[in-house]
């Protein structure tokens, strides 16, 4: 650097060589002229003198801060930027150094002729630490010895505050690129990717090593790269640009907004633009869809079948649909901007505008209220109203939307069903009255019949015990003095005819319960037999008339004579007359019976009151009569007598008949079996009986000694011994109980079938089970028999099995072959 003189104008502040500074001062002793570096010259004395005044000028205005010592540390010279840094230093010059360790290792450096240059920290004049650049050596002469040590100075603390507050700035901008959801990207003023944040390698789905130092022509195409150096361009030339369009990504369009800013050096060049780019593409959807649901929304509005409203938020209307203009009979003119108050019935005005306030409070979401309205014309109507609020994206409230649905003809009905529920509940009452007040009847019927049937009960026993027991002792009596005198014929006389009273006691007795009369000879000839029991009994005189044919229906029969027995007997006991009238008709498809007295009669309320003590009866008989199909209408008052019209169908369904007076056809019949033993066994079929009960064993076989051509060769009580006897006494037929202790006789019959093919197995059980016996024949029985079959059951299907051919015995176990009784 060359350094001219200047006298009046102070020279450039530079930096200064301490060598130069040496070689100076040596040439002013030696009288020798040097340049500013410190090359001798052949000047005159007087240039050398102005080359130093000079040099020493610009150490003195030299922005760096020179210090020099003696090699004994002593401090001989410092210039101006010295001063102003550390002030007078003194003797000590390692007193500015806050390390002394540091200053240590200086001076340890220099010493020796060696050179010390970096950074370290150190006091300035007011005691403050600065970060310092110092560069030290010591000068020598040309002997070789050190004549200073030289420090040359740099205060560096503005630069290290900026490098540490640029570093701080760039760890901002990257902790915030990094963690950034929009794409950041910086590019050099080649166009080319310099930085890419983690979220644009996410979006481009390419590694940061991938992306910088690439175009965006190598990135995207150059179509679209063309696109984005035109916005690039712009950026280099200081504008700020920012756009939204869309570019294709891995084949799929994305809508993106992009802002690009210039990144300018000190100087205020540009050397790059960053970016920041938002995927907007969902929010374009969002927009997109928003859209749709407004047009979606204004269709439905404008097309709804229900009213619908929007309103302002002091509850004026704002838009209405047609299907409310109609339900108000106004002009969508002449409802805007009226307040809802005005087409609002005055008794319902209160509620709605309450509701209406909690909504604008945000006490409700929304609300729903039957309320009237007002039309033009005046007519009041009913409508639902359901309302809610559309708000901002703030939340705060923005318009009201109500719907309202025309609910006229509901609240009509409504009230309609609410008077026929009053009536339905006001017959329910009285139909509950009357039901508990029958219910109070079947309780004091139900204690009745106890009664009566007790008193039955007494009745048969006194029968018993008054006449027949004591006519039978009286005969025992007499055959007992018989055998005591020696001419006993007057005595046995009298005892036959004491037996004679007692069978007529217990024929009595017999047809009383149940009349044979009934069954043998009809209806007509049964009525006419009651009609004379009772004018015997109880001296009532019967006036029997009978205009119908005679009734088939057992069941009916039956109905029809015990119907008659007790309304006779009614008569007996209440009307206070001995004379009654029996009427039997046929009318269309029903019988009609006519029974009346000339008696004292009764009210036949009383028949309905909770508090009736007597007449369940006659209760209970039209509860049967009506359940059967018919009827008991009864015409009576005090004093006038009783007429009792019984009318019921001429025939009786199998549901309707009751239970004990259906005719019982299971009682055995007397039959006469061939003898078919005799075709395999001179001395009869060879029968085994199988049960584990010995009462049941015993009468099976007593039900069968009295067949002779039938042979009980033993009895067994399990299956195991049924299967032994089997084998020991070899008998044709074994009939086989299915359940018995260690062997059941399912097992039994399977291994007699394996061991004696010829055999054959008559399956007996308890229960009519289908499953039961079709395992029964599955192992190897011929035929299966319930034990609930009649004793004559049993026997014809013990001779029809005996009875099968052994040449046909293969087939003696098939469904269609085998005999089953159930």
């Amino acid at each position: 650097m060359i350094i001219e003189k200047n006298n009046k104008t102070r020279a450039k502040s530079v930096p200064v060589d301490a060598n130069a500074v040496e070689a100076r001062a040596r040439a002013t002793e030696s009288g020798e002229t040097v340049d500013v570096a410190g090359t001798p010259a052949v000047e005159p004395g007087r240039q050398v003198e102005e080359a130093l005044l000079i040099f020493k000028e610009s150490l003195e205005n030299s922005v760096d801060a020179i210090g020099m010592t003696t090699p004994d540390g002593h401090h001989y010279y410092q210039n101006r930027a010295f001063t102003e840094l550390f002030g007078t230093v003194g003797h000590d010059p390692s007193s500015v150094y806050v390390d002394k360790k540091k200053a240590d290792e200086v001076f340890q450096t220099i010493m020796p002729g060696g050179r010390w240059s970096g950074e370290l920290k150190m006091y300035n004049k007011d005691r403050q630490v600065r970060d310092i650049f110092l560069r030290a050596y010591a000068n020598k002469n040309d002997h070789g010895n050190i004549t200073a040590l030289v420090g040359i100075h740099t205060d560096i603390t503005e630069r290290k505050q900026a490098e540490e507050e640029l570093r701080i700035s760039e760890n901002k901008f990257r902790s915030i690129a990094e963690k950034a959801s929009d794409s950041i990207f910086i590019k050099d003023i080649s166009r080319r990717y310099a930085f890419a944040n983690p979220a644009m390698q996410e979006l481009l789905d390419m590694p940061e090593n991938e992306i910088v130092g690439k175009s965006a022509d190598e990135i995207f195409g150059s179509e679209q790269g063309r696109i984005i150096r035109e916005i690039d361009d712009k950026a280099f030339c200081g504008q700020s640009v920012n756009t939204a369009r869309s570019l294709v990504i891995d084949g799929k369009e994305k809508f993106f907004s992009t802002s690009q800013i210039p990144l300018v050096d000190s100087n205020g060049a540009i050397t790059s633009i960053m970016g920041i780019v938002r995927d907007i593409t969902a929010i374009k959807q969002a927009e997109e869809a928003l859209r749709e649901n407004e047009e979606r929304f204004r269709a439905i509005f404008n097309n709804a079948a229900v009213g619908m409203a929007l309103t302002s938020l002091t509850g004026h209307i704002l838009k209405v649909n047609q299907a409310f203009c109609m339900f108000l009979a106004y002009s969508p003119e002449e409802l805007t901007d009226m307040h809802f108050s005005e087409v609002t019935h005055p008794g319902d005005f209160d509620i709605d505008a309450r509701l209406y306030q909690e909504l604008i409070e945000g006490v409700r979401t929304s609300y729903m209220l039957d309320k009237r309205y007002v039309r033009k014309d005046g007519k009041v109507v009913w409508g639902r109203l359901g309302f809610s609020l559309l708000r901002n994206t703030d939340g705060s409230p923005k318009y009201g939307v109500g719907t309202c649905e025309d609910i006229t003809a509901r609240k009509r009905a409504e009230k309609e069903i609410r008077h026929l529920n009053q009536t339905l509940e006001q017959q329910v009452a009285e139909r509950t009255e009357i039901a508990e007040a029958r219910a109070r009847q079947l309780q004091a019927l139900s204690v009745e019949m106890v009664e009566a049937e007790e008193h039955e009960r007494q009745r048969i026993a006194q029968i018993l015990h008054e006449d027949l027991q004591q006519i039978l002792v009286g005969a025992r009596f007499q055959a007992q003095s018989a055998s005591r005198r020696a001419n006993p014929d007057a005595v046995f006389a009298h005892i036959d005819r004491l037996l004679e009273e007692a069978i007529a006691v217990s024929r009595g007795l017999s047809q009383q319960l149940s009349p044979p009369v009934l069954h043998q000879f009809g209806l007509a000839a049964a009525l006419e037999w009651l009609a004379r029991e009772n004018d015997e009994q109880f001296g009532l005189k019967v006036q029997l008339e009978t205009h119908a044919p005679d009734v088939k229906d057992s069941s009916l029969k039956v109905f029809i004579f015990r119907a008659v027995q007790e309304l006779l007997f009614n008569i007996v006991k209440h009307s206070g007359v001995k004379s009654a009238n029996v009427i039997l008709t046929a009318v269309d498809q029903h019988l009609v019976l006519t029974i009346s007295d000339p008696g004292r009669g009764f009210d036949p309320e009383i028949l309905n009151s909770p508090v009736k003590k007597g007449g369940l009866g006659l209760v209970s008989l039209r509860e049967r009569v009506r359940a059967i199909g018919g009827d008991l209408v009864i015409d009576s008052a005090p004093g006038r007598g009783c007429r009792f019209t019984l009318t019921v169908p001429r025939s009786l369904s199998e549901t309707t008949v009751p239970e004990a007076a259906r005719p019982r056809s299971d009682e055995p019949q007397p039959m006469i079996f061939p003898s078919y033993a005799a075709v395999f066994d001179p001395n009869g079929i060879r029968v085994l009986f199988a049960d584990d009960h010995q009462v049941l064993r015993q009468g099976l076989i007593s039900m069968v000694k009295g067949q002779p051509d039938i042979v009980v060769v033993g009895e067994a009580a399990d299956g195991e011994e049924a299967l032994e006897l089997t084998r020991q006494l070899n008998p044709r037929l074994v009939v086989m109980d299915i359940s018995m202790p260690k062997m059941d006789g399912i097992e039994a019959t399977r291994r007699i079938k394996e061991e004696m093919p010829d055999v054959r197995v008559i399956g007996l059980s308890m229960f009519d089970d289908e499953n039961v016996a079709r395992k029964m024949r599955e192992a190897g029985a011929a035929a299966f028999v319930s034990k609930s079959e009649s004793s004559t059951e049993l026997l014809k299907t013990i001779y029809e099995v005996a009875g099968n051919r052994p040449d046909v015995a293969r087939t003696e176990s098939s469904p269609e072959n085998t005999h089953k009784t159930s």
